[in-house]
């Protein structure tokens, strides 16, 4: 028997920002309705201070599955808010768990209830008037006399029915989305067990540290604003007056779209006024202000100073990898050379004021951001034990095309950038390294141009262009098989019943539930799935491949044209994806405490004076892969330490 479930919950908590783990643990956040159902019968709904339902307490307590869209909001919300509101509850384990949303995610659907029905033309559509009110009604409705939250569901009888039919309805969609999918196979359920217990260790934040840091970025952000006005003649309030500052540079007869990174650094590199150059230097030093990342880490931190919930399984919905949440670990800068980080949080925590900071070691906002990592620590104890994959898509990219020259340079252990760079008739490992990472799906001479200069490589169009051809000429195999891979995908479109084969993968079109759907088999058996993939001519009268999916840009479901080098890069980062979940897994089965995948890296969390047998058992676990990776050489390397980004 299936309990599928969904709650309706008030706080005075912001969600968004807290994140379930913590938004659970608040004292104000309590459980408005509780919808449920088993199996196929008719949806009940419960509500406080009516007697629990035995049926469904008995079906967790004897370990029943739950299944619920985004489950482990509902598993937080049962074990703290339900069990502190109902006597006796019995605990729900991360083992119960279905979670609808990794399931639509898996087979190629949006991780929103409302998308994901619209995508695979569900019956029941969610309710935007219904949504809307779930969130009037999950914040309070006014504060009394005392300063207390008033909550609608308290005194208003008519929006607490209809909240309680929302509620009842989602949990209809829920079941209808399960029922149009194939289930979770056996291998990613147990990725995403992984991927909870993960997230529910969650990781230390120094608050201590990261509160100080909040008062330094505040008095230099107002400092950087008092120089924008001077500057400006007053025109420019602050530094965060992004539209006013792009007014005032135009009003000096300067052509300007935004005052985005890409557009500072643009600007910056070519004659300017004087004044307005002395603006944008100032909004570029304000852009390095760490204060959203600091809030957020705040705001996320559990009662314990852990932040739970930072990564997203299958959050990359096109390759399966993990995403970023709350803080955004994903994106965290790096320390800028020469700034010692050591030092600096040393300092700050022995209350070092800006002046000091400025003197010591430059420009205050580049100290701070490059102590953003290390404000995650390990607990007292205990030490981060830190291992990535090295070079992973150029090694995959190569093993799935047949390139062996490439495979037999890693596998030497030789340096793969120097061996490029000479392939490319050039002695610069830095030119080298960029046709590595840049160039193994499709990137033209113009893009390359843009990718070296963020590697501080200035390239002629005609010197870039020189690079691609060479680096072409050396990874033929790579070359054609981005062809091969786009043509075997137009024939399995055209000829839905025929399945084709090309080196590692398997393509052909999906069946049943997955009938319109192209998908990709990857050596570990995986599918990637792409939605009612066909060919279609576009503005210019060529015909591309066609699927349906969430653009990365506008965040909504429409129609995504794909190509060669982009289906390419699609399965070697999904191959990738497939080596870190199984290195994951035998890392938990090995007693490591995983606590982040960050990119291809892995973050444990161990005993002190087991750090360096931690870092070497995960380093073995890299470098040996799985059976179905026969033939692609694997390398690990990485740290231990006590804060994040410091080995």
């Amino acid at each position: 028997m299936i309990a599928h479930c969904d709650f309706e919950t008030c706080s005075v908590a912001d969600l968004k920002k807290t994140g379930a783990a913590a938004y659970a643990q608040h004292p104000s956040t309590q459980v408005v309705c509780l919808a449920y159902t088993f199996d196929d019968e008719p949806v009940s709904i419960w509500v406080s201070g009516q007697p629990f339902p035995n049926r469904l307490a008995a079906h967790i307590a004897r370990g029943g599955e739950f299944h619920a869209f985004n489950a482990m909001f509902e598993f937080h919300i049962w074990n703290n808010v339900l069990a502190r509101m109902v006597s006796g509850v019995p605990a729900l384990k991360i083992e119960q768990l279905r979670c609808v949303m990794a399931r639509a995610a898996y087979w190629g659907l949006p991780m929103s209830l409302d998308q994901a029905g619209a995508a695979i033309g569900a019956r029941l559509q969610k309710d935007k008037q219904g949504h809307a009110l779930m969130l009037r009604m999950s914040k309070p409705r006014r504060l009394d006399v005392n300063g207390k939250p008033v909550w609608w569901h308290k005194e208003d009888a008519g929006k607490y029915a209809a909240l309680q039919s929302y509620c009842m309805r989602d949990v209809e969609a829920e079941r209808e989305i399960a029922g149009m999918l194939p289930p979770l196979p056996a291998a990613e359920l147990e990725i995403w067990q992984m991927d909870a217990r993960m997230n529910l260790r969650g990781r230390k934040v120094d608050t201590d540290l990261v509160r100080k840091f909040q008062k330094i970025t505040e008095a230099e952000t107002k400092e950087l604003s008092a120089d924008m006005r001077h500057v400006t003649d007053g025109a420019v309030p602050s530094v965060s007056a992004v539209a006013k500052l792009t007014e005032w540079i135009r009003s000096k007869g300067v052509s300007i779209d935004g005052v985005a990174k890409d557009d500072l650094t643009e600007l910056l590199s070519g004659p300017l006024p004087p004044e307005v150059r002395g603006a944008l230097f100032i909004r570029k030093e304000a852009a390095k202000t760490s204060t959203a990342k600091l809030n957020a880490m705040l705001a996320a931190a559990c009662s314990d100073d852990r932040v739970r919930g930072l990564v997203q399984h299958y959050g990359a919905n096109r390759t399966g990898r993990w995403a970023g949440r709350l803080v955004q670990v994903q994106n965290l800068p790096r320390p800028i050379k020469g700034v010692n980080t050591d030092l600096v949080i040393e300092q700050v925590l022995d209350g070092a004021d800006n002046e000091t900071i400025q003197f010591v070691h430059g420009p205050v906002l580049d100290a701070v951001s490059s102590c953003l990592r290390a404000c995650f620590m390990a607990s007292a104890g205990h030490v981060y034990a830190v291992c990535d994959f090295s070079a992973i898509e150029a090694r995959v990219i190569a093993w799935l095309a047949g390139q062996q020259d490439i495979l037999d340079v890693f596998a030497s252990g030789a340096d793969v950038y120097v061996y490029t760079a000479a392939k490319i008739n050039s002695d610069d490992r830095q030119l080298g390294k960029v046709a590595v990472l840049g160039l193994g799906f499709g990137m033209g001479a113009g893009k390359f141009v843009e990718t070296a200069w963020g590697y501080k490589i200035t390239l002629t169009p005609e010197r870039a262009q020189e690079v691609v051809s060479a680096w072409r000429a050396a990874n033929k195999k790579i070359v054609q098989f981005w062809y091969d891979l786009e043509n075997c995908v137009r024939q399995a479109i055209e000829h839905p019943a025929n399945e084709y084969h090309l080196n590692k993968l398997t393509i052909r079109m999906g069946r049943n539930k997955l009938a319109g759907s192209l998908l990709i088999f990857l050596p570990s058996g995986r599918p990637l799935v792409y939605r009612n993939a066909r060919l279609e001519y576009d503005g210019d009268g060529f015909q591309s491949i066609t699927y349906d999916g969430i653009n990365q840009y506008t965040r909504k479901w429409e129609a995504i044209r794909t190509y060669s080098g982009k289906l390419a890069e699609n399965v070697t980062q999904a191959v990738a994806r497939c080596l870190l979940a199984d290195a994951m897994l035998r890392m938990e089965k090995a007693g490591l405490s995983l606590v982040a995948s960050i990119h291809d890296e892995v973050v444990c969390e161990v005993p002190e004076r087991f750090g360096k047998t931690a870092f070497g058992t995960m380093r073995a676990i890299m470098q040996d892969g799985p059976a179905w990776a026969k033939g692609l050489p694997l390398g690990g390397a990485g740290w231990v330490g006590k804060r994040y980004g410091k080995g």
